[in-house]
């Protein structure tokens, strides 16, 4: 049942398409940044979903295709007008990148991210990763990090 639940919710997240106004006056290059800022939430549900519902570990093959898709539009997005809306998709991008390069890389992005706009949430993202990270060296466990959070006490916006 859980199955074919999830296959349901992953089929909305698939067919789920932005509504397009042609009439607004939004040039190509902020419609392409909007399209790309689309499929990477579009992406990012797609990894939650697995692992909230599925609890699929970081290291599984379905995992590190989407979060390579998902890096590369945070590569397009990141210092651009949309950056900042990628709390949840950095996040999660940092939680499933498993080997010590990707996990350094990713770190940068988030460092530049805090430098750039000085928001405590994204910190405690960074903090919260790294933290994963420490519990879950190859990325082959499924770690929640909702109890994570919890444990610590914290609340955390992506907002």
């Amino acid at each position: 049942k859980i199955m074919n639940e999830c296959s349901k919710i992953e089929q909305c997240i698939i067919n789920v398409k932005p509504k397009i106004l042609t009439s607004t006056g939004i040039w190509n290059k902020e419609l392409e940044l909007q399209l790309t800022i689309f499929e990477c939430f579009q992406i990012t549900a797609k990894i939650h979903l697995r692992q909230s519902v599925l609890r699929m570990n970081s290291s599984s093959i379905e995992i590190q295709f989407l979060n390579n898709q998902l890096i590369k539009l945070l590569d397009i997005l990141l210092g651009s007008e949309f950056e900042s809306c990628l709390c949840l998709p950095i996040f999660i991008a940092g939680l499933n990148c498993i080997n010590f390069n990707d996990r350094i890389e990713i770190n940068n992005k988030i460092q530049l991210f805090i430098n750039r706009y000085k928001w405590k949430n994204v910190l405690i993202c960074q903090l919260i990763i790294n933290y994963v990270w420490k519990l879950n060296f190859n990325g082959d466990k499924f770690i929640n990090w909702y109890l994570i959070i919890k444990k610590l006490g914290w609340n955390l916006s992506f907002a």
